[in-house]
């Protein structure tokens, strides 16, 4: 039986994904096959989509090594349904983002059951694994590579991304610069108003005139269409007039989706003096455990509820 993954949600929970598959994949010693990742438009962070995995990551350079891998394209011409069961939607759909203990526990032992009996050739185990699988309590999320003791596989952006990072670090040179993630996007509206907290979103000339950074440099301002934010109110001037602004244009990346052109925002944070974040963000989260610090601007005092912040 061959176990079938696909890694689902924004980028950093996508490297959650894979982390707990890999952590499941070295406990139960099954081959297995990595068959979509998410894909999001860089207009709209709340418009999902599925797409081929190798859009967003390198499987080649990630996995040829690991003895139990099975490229998915050498499969899915054998896959039907008599030999394949498509666990994720069949059983798990309706109730993976249901926070119950028990219902997990369900799940997981399901799937046990279903390899142990193993009468299909291919069972599609699907995403979210770092959610709904119990065994995955003690794993490290917050880093570049997957670690299993000897072995250390890194998270390898596809090739696509390497070549708009390459384009974009001869643009800039040798330059030093800090690092701001900036989050305004309305996709988390509905979580953080849900806990009754407010979505601290100050406009950016506010946010860059009071963070604390140790050393002044420019700043490279990680988030989504930014040429775009001076018409949305969110910005004094267009991007083009500032020289403390660091930012990737279109012509350095025009065919990078939302959460490929983060996968290029982390790798840029690694480069960065200094970063700071956005404390809801679990990207902002794995760029600061990457630089070793604890930077979130809405944890500041000057970004209180009675401070310049801008919420729809």
């Amino acid at each position: 039986m061959i176990l079938i993954f696909d890694s689902i949600g924004g980028l950093s929970d996508q490297i959650k994904d894979l982390k707990t598959i890999l952590y499941f994949i070295y406990k139960t010693k099954k081959p297995f096959s990595i068959r979509f990742a998410s894909s999001r438009p860089i207009s709209d962070p709340n418009a999902w989509n599925l797409y081929e995995f190798s859009n967003l990551f390198n499987e080649r350079e990630m996995f040829s090594s690991i003895e139990y891998y099975v490229p998915y394209n050498s499969l899915v011409n054998a896959m039907n349904d008599e030999n394949a069961y498509d666990f994720y939607n069949l059983h798990i759909n309706g109730t993976l983002w249901k926070n119950d203990i028990e219902v997990h526990k369900k799940h997981t032992s399901k799937l046990y059951s279903m390899m142990r009996e193993n009468v299909y050739n291919y069972l599609i185990v699907g995403g979210s694994m770092w959610y709904w699988l119990i065994d995955n309590l003690c794993l490290n999320y917050h880093n570049l590579f997957l670690d299993f003791g000897d072995v250390k596989i890194p998270i390898v952006p596809s090739d696509k991304i390497i070549n708009c990072l390459n384009k974009f670090k001869q643009r800039i040179s040798n330059v030093k610069y800090n690092y701001l993630h900036y989050r305004y996007e309305s996709d988390w509206i509905p979580q953080i108003k849900s806990r009754n907290q407010n979505y601290i979103r100050p406009k950016l000339n506010h946010l860059i005139n009071n963070l604390p950074y140790k050393t002044p440099l420019p700043i490279y301002i990680a988030t989504s269409n930014i040429e775009k934010l001076y018409k949305t109110g969110l910005l004094e001037q267009n991007i083009d007039t500032y020289d403390n602004i660091i930012y990737k244009k279109n012509n350095d990346c025009e065919d990078l989706n939302y959460d490929e052109s983060g996968f290029f925002d982390m790798l840029i944070s690694i480069g960065a003096e200094e970063v700071f974040g956005f404390s809801w963000s679990g990207f902002s989260i794995n760029i600061n455990k990457l630089k070793g610090s604890e930077n979130y601007y809405d944890k500041l005092k000057v970004f209180d509820i009675s401070s310049n912040y801008y919420d729809e």
